[in-house]
């Protein structure tokens, strides 16, 4: 069985970027290590003396005073009971009686007086009454001015009680109006007191907004100085992606009888393709089927070596005539399996490296 050369090329990295690469996995590994650096400052800002002053002020308002003291007048016009208001409305009359029918009977009665005094001067003078036609005439008179007067008291006793309900409305009218302006006042007051609360709150709010901003400043500085190793290393990284790996290479060449491993597996795969004889596998070959006049030849770390002639099923697909030297698959299968697989066609073949590896000797050939 003859042998065959594998040649093998193999990158080798450059010293530099070895180095350059030694350095990147030593910094990554110090940042890997750091320990969790947690943020101790404030994250949001207090309230401002000003805001929480106007707070304060807030918490300290209470209902107007003037609003009690309103409250108190409706109260008291709702309560009131139709003989409390007449009462009111009496006390007016009463007023009016005396300033305005009192004089107006006085006047009448001294009138009256003064009319009597001159009838009965003009009846004695003319003489023409007796005494009888006289009383007649005096008591149809008296009867007269009594029916006058009270018809003028009557009047003036109506106007006395219109008077004293146009009084009481107008009294409850200023008490309502006193009220409203009360309610009035005190609303102006509590508005002012509101707006320079609600300034003082805006200003404060402000004063807080700049202390905020300044306090996230100093965490987006903190932030940014935990990830500038990171960033720093990214672009290490990133530098050193340019280099191409594998600057250098080198080339080596031996001697195997099958191509080595990755050649025995690669040729398993078509063995069994139509048209191809057994030639182009012959260092793959061992199969005690295919072999004659075998003749043992020793025995190394209990693998047996042999050398044999091809029979013709074996000539018939190519493979050469002449000794070889070799294993029996059959035999190498009982105790290192893992060095023996059956093709496509049905015959043994061994890893003769794996051979070589355990024994020391190259065989296949």
């Amino acid at each position: 069985m003859g042998s065959t050369t594998t040649t093998k090329q193999e990158s080798t990295m450059d010293p530099f970027q070895q180095e350059m690469l030694e350095d990147l996995y030593g910094r990554t590994t110090e940042i890997a290590d750091t320990p969790f650096a947690a943020y101790t400052d404030p994250l949001v800002a207090g309230m401002d003396p000003m805001m929480r002053q106007a707070y304060e002020g807030y918490g300290a308002l209470t209902l107007p005073s003037e609003y009690g003291a309103a409250s108190d007048i409706y109260a008291g016009m709702a309560a009131e009971t139709p003989e409390q208001r007449m009462a009111r409305v009496r006390g007016y009359q009463d007023v009016y009686t005396e300033g305005v029918i009192d004089p107006m009977l006085a006047q009448a009665e001294r009138k009256r007086a003064q009319d009597r005094v001159g009838e009965a001067a003009g009846v004695t003078k003319a003489g023409a009454f007796g005494n009888v036609r006289r009383g007649v005439f005096e008591g149809e008179r008296e009867a007269a001015y009594e029916t006058s007067r009270d018809a003028m008291v009557a009047g003036l006793m109506q106007q006395g009680l219109s008077f004293g309900e146009a009084q009481v409305a107008a009294e409850n009218q200023a008490r309502m109006a006193g009220a409203q302006g009360m309610i009035g006042a005190a609303g102006a007051g509590r508005q002012a007191e509101l707006g320079a609360l609600g300034a003082q709150m805006s200003a404060g709010d402000i004063a807080r907004q700049i202390e905020q901003a300044g306090l996230g400043a100093d965490y987006e500085q903190f932030m940014r100085q935990q990830q500038y190793p990171l960033q720093s290393l990214a672009g290490l990284f990133s530098t050193a992606g340019l280099i191409p790996a594998g600057i250098g290479t080198s080339t080596t060449t031996e001697r195997s009888p099958y191509g080595g491993l990755s050649a025995f597996g690669g040729m398993l795969g078509g063995l069994g393709s139509a048209g191809k004889g057994y030639a182009a596998m012959a260092p793959l070959l061992s199969d005690v089927r295919l072999k004659e006049n075998i003749s043992p030849q020793g025995s190394v770390n209990g693998i047996n070596f042999y050398t044999w002639n091809w029979n013709d099923a074996a000539k018939k697909s190519g493979l050469s005539e002449g000794i070889t030297f070799g294993v029996m698959a059959q035999e190498l299968e009982k105790s290192h399996p893992d060095l023996v697989v059956v093709g496509d066609h049905g015959y043994r073949m061994v890893n003769y490296s794996g051979v070589e590896d355990i024994t020391g000797v190259r065989a296949g050939g």
